[in-house]
């Protein structure tokens, strides 16, 4: 199952594990231990011969090496191929021993004391030892130590660290990978030295319990017994929830099937075993297990018959029963779909090869009977003989070649155009639909949409309802957007499908509103949202609009953020923000908790805490960078762009997710590369300057000269290569200034810059005195040409763009719009392609915090201005709840307790019909109105009656507590004016309004 399953037999006696056993990951070494026999026994393929080793003797002999006394083995830990066995002992200590012994050369290879909280031992696939634990000296730092083994013992090749107080979503692999995160699944390859790790994968709400992966997916369970399945290709997420208690999860080695054992510990006969649809989530096969004497490591059964060793491969035993009912989509998806179909595929025809004389071609199973005729070019589908339904093939899609049956009674048709068409029988309609049409690839039996294949459906076959049928089953069913939607975008924004594009990014929200765990349907958006742009602004807008108020997936609570925390304040997740591979020297030990320690305990400021809540940017990846890329080729030649780098709209940046983004961004880098540019530049126009007169000057020449070739090459010119669009026009009008100023320098024999400079800006203003022509004819050349392309040309140039920007856009809009920019810049020209990795700084998620009464307000906002409006913005119930009960809560009890006050005296004092108005401003009581009106007995007959009550003081009390819960949910929702009218008869509610006033 899991990389590094142990299963427990028998139940555990005095702290010792019960009867285990373990093997090797490529299935040579079997170890064994009952708990209670004094003997562990090892079976090493091909040999069926165990080998008994007694405890005792082992157990003295550990002692002797390591010069500890061990009184019993508590647990067999794991196996090597190479016959290593890792035990865990009880010593005198209170904490155990865990020891790596040689059972070929009888030698203990490593011994140490564990005395942590948390540990775990691994062996690597190349038979070296990774160890995982809590530091005894630090209990907020996890230890990872990686060993290799040189000349018959251990040697620590590589120690990390990570910063966290969270171990238990902490996982080790056989293949290196150590994975860490409680929302986010941060991945790591411990061999190789990366300090940056490859995947993230976002967790969700509940935390993990077991994560195992195969080289396309990964599978976490987590401890709502659901589970979430990962592409790791797409980064896609299918979220699945089974009817069976889970205990353990693995993936089958030769296909992408999910592998599940049942949780089911009351059952002394066994349990079951599932193979499971990681996409539909459907159980395709169960495997009764009906001994617990076995142990489960992927599709494998490994069980001790007869004193030998047994392993039984329950895929290969099963695999037609699984063919049968798996889905064709999931069939397609898999890594190796080719080989899997070619071998398990039904009886190919050829079309042109059939009988001329018969009506129809039929190819047939145990279930079902496809006939297709030849002149009505008609398709049926048939049980026992029945025709169920058929269709009539359109010329284009009739020209077949030949076809064949999966084993699930999908049919398939390969086309004299090359195309490849899956039909299926819907048996829940008992009717004929088209599955899959796609162009063919040089592999006749791999079947993708990779290849362009929607290009071809829009361009040529869209008048053909079944095709448009089969591209709104994609999009209506979660499991087929989120395999196929971005195939579908793409194909759309080619082929300019508006209808398509509009019904994705409907279908897109419709799907994440059903679960809003499932943040990561937005990538499908994000991914192309600067194509989407280029071809229609409107969608884009669209798609803002809808998401301008997106709920962190998280249970959603107020939160008492400090001060730091602004309104809009951007990060990725507070839990897991420090949760970085960091290498482990001593040095840079003592200096990190040093540093943290002077931080937290004299340096760190105080802040005052608000109420705030959490939501999230709905741009998943937006901002984030390609891990496969080549450093030296991108410094030269620029990166691959990401999504914030493409897109060019305003209106992002009008709203607070792209107002947040940018906060994030800036404090993250931003400011600190801006801010060593500006004095850089400073610094550069200063040396510049000074290198015009002084003692100094050869000095000054030789600095500016040095600063201006490094800027040039470092910013301009790959900013000039890379992007002409970035060259900005001030740096080029700066650029000429200078040169004008340099050479009048030169020519009119100026003793300084300055004197130099004032002659330029006179120039601008038409001022030629200080101009000596009569000496110096060249300048005649040198004043037409500064008049005519700077003060004619160019500033006339930038007055115009920046007026036509200003009318464009409001002024914060273009604050932040400029703010974008100049991001954009220091991304692409201030960063090293590392840095662009760091996903501390680029995630693939990001949060921000929004201060309650401003929440309030923007809600207020969208509902006057999308009352009548098709495009609402989301807004989750939850969101709305959480903000009405804050708001109430948080008027203060004085203003209510004065409204109870009064209301109480006036009813006490009435004897006929009273009326009494409430004027709010905002949340504050601003008038308090009673007057007696004149009693009518008819219109009580039609007013609504709250509550009868007495005329007593203590009943009256009582009574205004609803009164008051009336007033406070209207208060809560005002935005500005209210006036609240509460009419009384008696001591009765007959009417009640609330109207907003100006």
């Amino acid at each position: 199952m899991s990389d590094d399953i142990t299963i427990d037999i028998s139940t555990p006696e005095s702290g010792v594990k019960g009867e285990q056993m373990i093997c090797s990951l490529s299935l040579k070494c079997v170890a064994t231990w009952n708990g209670k026999n004094e003997v562990i026994s090892i079976w090493q393929k091909p040999s069926s011969v165990n080998e008994d080793i007694k405890l005792s003797e082992l157990i003295e002999k550990l002692s002797s090496i390591t010069k500890n006394i061990f009184h019993k083995l508590v647990e067999l830990v794991d196996i090597s191929d190479g016959k290593l066995l890792i035990l865990e002992l009880e010593s005198d200590e209170s904490n155990p021993y865990r020891v790596v012994y040689d059972l070929n050369n009888q030698q203990s290879l490593i011994h140490k004391y564990t005395s942590h909280e948390f540990v775990k031992w691994k062996f690597l696939e190349n038979g070296n030892l990774l160890t995982m634990h809590y530091e005894q000296s630090n209990k907020s730092r996890l230890k990872i130590e990686l060993y290799f083994i040189e000349n018959g013992s251990f040697k620590l090749k590589r120690s990390y660290f990570i910063l966290t107080n969270c171990y238990d979503n902490s996982y080790l692999f056989s293949q290196g990978q150590l994975m860490h995160g409680l929302k986010y699944l941060r991945q790591w390859n411990v061999i190789n030295g990366s300090k940056d790790f490859d995947h993230q994968y976002y967790l969700g709400c509940s935390k993990s319990v077991q994560v195992c992966f195969n080289e396309s997916l990964l599978a976490v369970r987590k401890l709502n017994n659901s589970l979430i399945i990962y592409s790791k290709k797409t980064g896609m997420a299918f979220f699945q929830r089974l009817q069976v208690k889970i205990k353990n999860i693995g993936f089958c080695k030769e296909s992408d099937l999910l592998i599940v054992q049942e949780d089911n510990e009351s059952n002394i006969d066994g349990f079951n075993y599932y193979f499971i649809d990681p996409y539909f989530g459907n159980i395709l096969y169960t495997q009764p297990i009906k001994s617990k004497h076995q142990l489960i490591i992927h599709e494998n059964v490994i069980s001790i018959v007869d004193n030998s060793v047994q392993i039984e491969n329950i895929f290969e035993n099963t695999k037609e029963q699984l063919y049968r009912k798996m889905s064709t989509h999931l069939l397609l998806s898999m890594t190796n779909s080719a080989s899997i179909i070619r071998g398990c595929k039904g009886e190919t025809k050829e079309f042109s090869k059939c009988n001329e004389c018969d009506e129809y071609v039929e190819i047939s199973s145990t279930l079902l009977t496809w006939k297709i005729y030849k002149s009505e070019r008609k398709l049926s589908a048939n049980i026992n003989s029945q025709e169920i339904d058929c269709i009539i093939l359109d010329e284009s899609l009739f020209n077949i070649f030949y076809f064949y049956m999966l084993p699930n009674d999908d049919l398939v048709i390969h086309t004299n155009h090359n195309y490849g068409i899956i039909f299926t029988h819907n048996r829940s309609q008992n009717k004929i639909e088209l599955l899959f049409f796609s162009h063919l690839t040089d592999d006749k039996y791999h079947y993708s949409y990779e290849n362009g294949s929607f290009e071809v459906i829009f361009n040529e076959f869209m008048n053909q309802p079944i095709i448009i049928e089969m591209i709104v089953n994609y999009l209506d069913d979660i499991t087929k957007f989120t395999l196929y939607a971005s195939h579908i975008l793409q194909a759309a924004i080619k082929c300019r499908k508006s209808d398509i594009i509009d019904l994705i990014i409907e279908k897109c929200i419709d799907h994440y509103d059903k679960n809003p765990e499932n943040i990561h349907l937005f990538k499908i958006i994000t991914n192309s949202i600067s194509e989407i742009q280029k071809y229609n602004n409107y969608y884009v807008k669209k798609f803002f609009n809808y998401t301008t108020l997106i709920k962190a997936p998280q249970k959603i609570q107020c939160e008492e953020v400090t001060g730091q925390k602004n309104h809009l304040y951007g990060f990725t997740h507070d839990a897991d923000a420090d949760s970085y591979l960091l290498e482990s020297t001593f040095f840079l030990n003592i200096i990190r908790d040093n540093l943290h320690t002077l931080y937290n305990y004299s340096l760190k400021p105080s802040y005052k805490k608000r109420s705030a809540i959490k939501l999230y940017i709905p741009l998943p990846q937006f901002a984030s960078y390609n891990t496969n890329y080549n450093p030296v080729k991108e410094f030269f030649l620029g990166p691959e762009k990401n999504e914030f780098l493409k897109l060019k709209h305003s209106h992002f940046y009008s709203d607070w997710n792209g107002e947040a983004l940018l906060n994030f961004k800036w404090e993250k880098f931003g400011r600190y590369y801006y801010y060593i540019n500006w004095l850089l530049h400073t610094f550069f126009l200063i040396a510049f300057a000074l290198a015009t007169h002084g003692k100094f000057q050869k000095f000054f020449f030789i600095i500016s000269a040095i600063l201006g070739i490094f800027q040039f090459l470092f910013f301009g010119f790959r900013q000039f290569l890379w992007i002409k669009e970035h060259f900005c026009l001030w740096s080029l009008f700066s650029c000429i200034i200078i040169v004008y100023t340099h050479t009048f320098i030169v020519l009119d024999d100026h003793n300084n810059f300055f004197d130099s400079f004032t002659t330029i800006y006179k120039l601008m203003t038409g001022d030629t005195t200080d101009l000596e022509f009569k000496k110096k004819p060249e300048l005649i050349v040198i004043w037409i040409s500064f008049s005519v392309f700077i003060v004619i040309y160019l500033l006339n140039l930038c007055i115009g763009l920046l007026n036509e920007e200003i009318q464009m856009i409001d002024k914060k809009t273009l604050f932040l719009t400029q703010k974008a920019e100049l991001l954009a810049e220091i991304e692409l020209f201030g960063l090293f392609p590392s840095q662009r990795r760091w996903k501390s700084w680029f995630p693939d998620h990001i949060y921000y915090y929004v201060d309650v009464e401003k929440l309030q307000r923007k809600l207020n906002e969208i509902h006057d201005t999308y009352k009548d409006s098709p495009y609402k913005p989301i807004i989750h119930p939850d969101l709305l709840d959480l903000i009405t009960c804050k708001i109430t809560n948080s008027i203060e009890n004085g203003t209510y307790n004065s409204i109870s006050e009064s209301i109480n005296f006036s009813l006490l004092k009435n004897k006929g019909q009273i009326s009494i108005t409430l004027k709010f401003k905002g949340k504050k009581l601003i008038d308090y109105i009673d007057h007696i009106v004149m009693d009518n007995d008819d219109d009580d007959k039609d007013d609504k009656v709250f509550k009868n009550m007495n005329s007593e003081e203590t009943n009256i009390q009582d009574y205004l507590k609803s009164i008051q819960n009336i007033i406070k949910s209207n208060v809560s929702k005002n935005k500005h004016y209210l006036n609240i009218t509460l009419e009384f008869k008696g001591a009765k509610l007959v009417k009640y309004e609330s109207q907003v006033a100006d």
